[in-house]
């Protein structure tokens, strides 16, 4: 990704940095959300609760700024 990244600039650039971070931040929010149905650590599963909104707001922001 880095590579496809700095060979573009403009709006190309910003398409695909855009694109990435989307993608990005849906994967994490699918895996926070997996693990803390799963995990039996309560430490674990109070951070992954507080981490879940905060990476799904970042995702939202992310998807406003493609508009």
């Amino acid at each position: 990704m880095m590579d496809k990244l700095t060979a573009l600039t403009g709006s190309e650039f910003d398409d695909a940095y855009i694109a990435s971070m989307i993608k990005a931040h849906q994967k994490d929010a699918k895996a926070f959300k997996a693990e803390a149905a799963a995990t039996q650590d309560a430490d674990i599963k109070s951070f992954l609760d507080k981490s879940i909104p905060i990476v799904e707001a970042h995702l939202e922001h992310i998807k406003a700024m493609k508009k």
